[in-house]
């Protein structure tokens, strides 16, 4: 399920060892494939711990950035020659006659 994600290769390095690691798909607006999302879960963080920084480290695909770009031009003038090819096909317009 993970192949069709935006990132690849995700690493993630903790301070303290993780109880689970958690990989999954999250959707979000206009969201066509869907984002990487990593929930770690952990027990008994002490105060000296809690602050300390997670990195989370992968590749992501150049066309990646311009996907969301390409769905949303394609939409727009999907709609832009369905309004001319429906002039054409009905010619009163909303209006009417």
């Amino acid at each position: 399920m993970l192949d069709k994600a935006y990132s690849r290769d995700v690493r993630v390095f903790t301070p303290q060892p993780a109880l689970t690691e958690e990989r999954y798909l999250h959707h979000t607006f206009l969201d066509s494939l869907g984002r990487t999302a990593v929930k770690l879960t952990f027990e008994n963080v002490v105060d000296e711990k809690r602050g300390k920084e997670i990195v989370v480290i992968y590749e992501y695909p150049k066309f990646a950035g311009l996907r969301k770009v390409f769905v949303v031009a394609a939409g727009v003038l999907a709609v832009f020659v369905l309004r001319i090819v429906g002039g054409w096909v009905f010619e009163g317009g909303i209006g009417g006659k």
